[in-house]
């Protein structure tokens, strides 16, 4: 993400995909880090999918 981030002219939105338990942790580190600025949306995976 970084990497395309930093490099790309575009604008870009990510799609992360996650399980629903770690999508909390997930939000922190981003916003702890200049990905904070990253447009993204996270897919939640539901258990046993």
């Amino acid at each position: 993400m970084n990497s395309v981030y930093r490099n790309s002219k575009s604008n870009i939105v990510f799609n992360i995909v996650t399980m629903n338990d770690t999508e909390d942790h997930l939000k922190t580190w981003l916003s702890k880090t200049h990905l904070s600025e990253v447009n993204y949306k996270i897919i939640r995976l539901t258990q046993g999918f």
